[in-house]
């Protein structure tokens, strides 16, 4: 019984982990498609 609480906790985590993980790479998406968009208009200039 210990055991099964002790690895869901531990998924727990994980999961908590890979979600921050996911929000980390959508906003570096954003941010990477915001620079190129700022390039392109500098190149313009």
């Amino acid at each position: 019984m210990k055991q099964e609480f002790f690895s869901d906790e531990k998924n727990n985590e994980l999961f908590k982990i890979e979600r921050k993980i996911e929000i980390v790479k959508i906003n570096l998406n954003k941010i990477y498609e915001q620079l190129n968009k700022w390039s392109d208009k500098s190149q313009e200039n």
